[in-house]
């Protein structure tokens, strides 16, 4: 998880360095820091998983199907919300003189959601033991990462460095995906109806945003308190990770001493490992 958080805040102190300090670096840096919500998401969904699927006897697909689901709503709605910001509400959070670097906010959102991708599915491949599988995505990481900013700075300075962290963040996110396809496949996420929904919902911030930024406001505001009232179980569907330990333990105080008994002994038995090493 080290080398993950280096990455994430590579950029922001790679920019000073080589701009001198000037407002556009330090514009950057305040618009990075904000952009980098979707990676905040991550670490609370990864915490919350890391423990869960290091319990022996877990149940691998419900857990990581319930953590995928948890962190894909909030991380959507974070990203989608920072991405289509309309300036003039940018601008309430963003000091006079930085406002000139608001274009930059999409793609540094876009490195964002690359990141908490890459920091998600790292955490998962450890907590499963797949360690060969995590260091090879953090070593292409680490190059893809920061060739893209080396690029993004000779092409085009600051402005460059934006789009090539976006570029790298994303590729890099990519290639763990790549390397984690057991994985992503064992949790029977249904990706597909997530995606479709994920897209609309970005779609139509992005065209309020653009039309009517009052529109926007109330669109971001009921996403933000759906996705939050579905992690809390207040709707009528969910399937949040703080929940899904809660049913376990229930049903785990239920069971029988002889099980509990048959079951350390055959994880005793069994070596340590993981399927997908």
């Amino acid at each position: 998880m080290c080398v993950v958080s280096v990455l994430v805040g590579l950029d922001v102190v790679v920019v000073g360095f080589l701009d001198n300090g000037s407002i556009a670096a330090a514009g950057f840096q305040a618009l990075a820091t904000i952009a980098k919500g979707p990676v905040y998401v991550a670490a609370g969904s990864a915490l919350v998983a890391f423990p869960l699927l290091r319990t022996p006897g877990a149940r691998i697909s419900e857990v990581l199907g319930a953590s995928f689901a948890s962190f894909g709503q909030l991380v959507v709605v974070a990203f989608g919300i920072i991405a289509t910001a309309p300036p003039v509400m940018a601008g309430l959070i963003v000091p006079e003189k930085y406002r000139g670097s608001l274009g930059l906010l999409p793609w540094l959102a876009v490195s964002g959601l690359g990141y908490a991708v890459l920091m998600v599915l790292a955490t998962v491949l450890l907590a499963l033991r797949a360690y060969r599988r995590c260091q090879l995505g953090l070593v292409c990481a680490s190059f893809l990462v920061v060739g893209g900013l080396w690029i993004g700075w000779n092409l085009n300075a600051v402005a460059g460095m934006a789009v090539g962290s976006a570029i790298g963040a994303v590729v890099s996110g990519t290639v763990l995906a790549v390397l984690a396809w057991p994985v992503i496949v064992a949790s029977r996420a249904g990706a597909v109806k997530f995606v479709f929904t994920a897209m609309m919902l970005i779609a139509a911030l992005a065209i309020s945003s653009r039309l009517q930024p009052m529109v926007w406001l109330a669109l971001s505001a009921l996403s933000g308190s759906t996705v939050l009232a579905h992690q809390r179980g207040l709707l009528p569907i969910w399937n949040d990770v703080r929940i899904f330990r809660r049913r376990r333990g229930n049903s785990r105080r239920k069971e029988k001493e002889p099980d509990r008994q048959e079951f350390r002994a055959r994880h005793l038995r069994n070596p340590r490992g993981s399927r997908w090493a």
